[in-house]
């Protein structure tokens, strides 16, 4: 917000220099630029193709001169670019023996990864007239139809005045990725200084990750070489112009702050030097709500963990499940999830404070169990029940029929009985037989307890205090949410800084590392009870069905079944 305003007060104050004005061309802005803008990162952050600005998921900001003069603290030609996603803000200074004229640019872009639209308003202050100024207006596109291959076409007009100028752009990578991409431009101008028509082409090539290397070939025979270094959230570039004899021209040079950028060096630099911090407070389930739901869901955790467990910043998780609500299959996939994680030697700190039989299987997968001071663990086993309402119904004058076709079809019992049938019985007992071998098996694994061993803890005591529980094995240490970052300095030897799952590198890349939209999946919820126009609704299920089979988005469909809710058809962003 302070860097918007700063631009506001200097946008004002440069405005009150006398003269009405324009912006450059597409080949004036080629000093400042290392290749065709749809080629590499957002170009010039909508000043030269405004579509590119649909690129942009977080604010960015780029300063730029040239040192014309031989100078290279020269700022007397310069290019200051600023851009939140969908809006860009840029200004170019020119100055020569006719004076100086500072050209602005905002721009708005909309579409998606595939196809992206532009629109952007220039003006100018200072020698207008003597650089022949005028307001303009640009439309820009942009098409990624696949990873390899970039087209945009950006068109330049002047609001007073019949200046104009064509843009068409292409590159490609080869590889499908930023390490090879080829690119060329042809403009083509009428009433503008310059000929009818210009093209250029070139490579970059990206070795190392955040590394890039550009040659440029332009008509007149003359060519840039330049290079380009990420730093995460912050960048360098320089690049020298060499004329149509080889000679060194001039260079431009440019520092880059804000959105972040694949880098090795970044990776280098924090290795293991973070942890992510989950808290688990409240219900986690398949599927959020539409509006006003900000709950976990096991697809967003899952896909925490994953992107934790790529990113050679962090160092391990910390788990808070003080309040957590879930289910023992989810808390299953969970478990096994941060199983994998522990595989590449990163370490994972669970917190409890009340726990139960499962949210204590969840925790034991813990490299470290924290355990509040004035918490308690409850492990009295699994409990599986029903209630049954025939009694009920009948003081109400309510009769239940129930027609049964198959032993263990018990789902009417509820209204039919007082208490469970025996099929009832031996099929909810074999499930919690089947989850109670589970969690023996798991927790005796990860914490050395034996099952003879948990057997007895579980059919003789039940009940621990925290420092019962601490020193029969079952927890490591005792201690608040609060003191688990003194807890993981012990487990890891040196202090580690606590980040949330959004700054993870995964979330945060440039959507320049991937051309095009990946391939999606079409996720359909049938919630509810099997009927044709009621629960699941298959009559509109099948179309829902047939939809995604045929829209060009999805490659494949998931169905998720549940017992009881409602139904929704979604394509979830990748």
């Amino acid at each position: 917000m302070k860097i918007a305003k700063f631009l506001l007060v200097l946008t004002s104050l440069l405005s009150m220099i006398p003269g009405h004005s324009e912006v450059p061309g597409y080949l004036q802005q080629r000093k400042f630029s290392f290749a065709a803008p749809g080629a590499m990162g957002v170009g010039l952050y909508g000043y030269d193709n405004p579509a590119l600005l649909n690129y942009l998921i977080q604010s960015d900001l780029m300063f730029t001169w040239t040192d014309t003069t031989g100078n290279v603290v020269d700022f007397e030609n310069w290019g200051l670019f600023f851009a939140l996603p969908k809006l860009g803000y840029g200004m170019i200074r020119e100055k020569n023996a006719m004076g100086s004229v500072i050209d602005y640019r905002l721009s708005t872009s909309f579409g998606n990864r595939t196809a992206g639209f532009g629109l952007g308003y220039g003006w100018s202050s200072g020698a207008v007239r003597a650089f022949e100024r005028k307001t303009v207006l640009s439309l820009g596109s942009l098409f990624r139809p696949i990873r390899q291959v970039s087209f945009g076409l950006t068109g330049l007009f002047a609001l007073s005045g019949s200046e104009r100028e064509g843009t068409a752009e292409l590159a490609i990578r080869p590889t499908g990725n930023e390490l090879v991409t080829l690119f060329a431009d042809y403009a083509i101008q009428r009433g503008i200084e310059f000929k009818d028509g210009s093209w250029s082409g070139g490579l970059a090539i990206e070795p190392i990750s955040g590394v890039r290397l550009i040659g440029r070939y332009f008509d007149d025979k003359s060519f840039n070489i330049g290079l380009n270094i990420s730093l995460g959230r912050s960048g360098l570039n320089a690049q020298t112009h060499f004329d149509n004899e080889g000679n060194p021209s001039y260079s431009t040079y440019g520092l880059r702050m804000g959105s972040y950028d694949r880098s090795f060096l970044s990776s280098l630099l924090n290795r293991n030097k973070n942890y992510v911090e989950l808290n688990l407070f409240g219900s986690t389930k398949y599927q959020r709500y539409v509006m006003f739901d900000k709950g976990n869901t096991l697809a967003g955790l899952i896909s925490d963990i994953d992107a934790a467990k790529k990113d050679n910043s962090i160092a391990g998780i910390a788990i808070n499940t003080s309040g957590m609500v879930m289910n023992i299959e989810l808390i299953w996939e969970l478990r096994e999830k941060l199983y994998d994680f522990k595989s590449t030697g990163k370490h994972v700190v669970i917190y409890i404070d009340n726990a139960n039989t499962v949210s204590y299987y969840f925790a034991s997968v813990a490299d470290k169990i924290v355990m509040d001071p004035m918490g308690m663990l409850d492990l009295r086993g699994l409990l599986m029940g029903r209630t049954y309402l025939k009694g009920t119904l009948e003081k109400l004058g309510i009769g239940f029929d129930e027609w049964r076709f198959f032993k263990y079809k018990s789902a009417a019992e509820t209204f039919s009985r007082e208490n469970m049938s025996d099929a009832d019985r031996e099929q909810r007992q074999e499930i919690i037989d089947d989850i109670y071998r589970v969690i023996k098996t798991d927790v005796g694994k990860s914490r050395g307890i034996a099952p003879e061993k948990f057997d007895e803890l579980v059919n003789n005591e039940g009940f621990f205090m925290a420092q019962e529980a601490l020193e029969k094995g079952l927890v490591d240490t005792l201690g608040r949410w609060e003191a688990v970052k003194e807890i993981v300095k012990t487990v890891e030897g040196k202090k580690k800084s606590f980040v949330q799952p959004s700054t993870l590198a995964q979330y945060n890349l440039p959507l320049d590392n991937r051309w095009g939209e990946k391939p999606k999946i079409a996720v359909i919820y049938a919630l509810g009870v099997c009927a044709m126009d009621d629960g699941i609704t298959a009559r509109q299920l099948v179309k829902d069905v047939e939809a995604a089979g045929r829209s060009k988005r999805s490659c494949s469909a998931s169905i998720h079944r549940a017992a009881m809710g409602w139904r929704q058809i979604s394509l979830p962003r990748p």
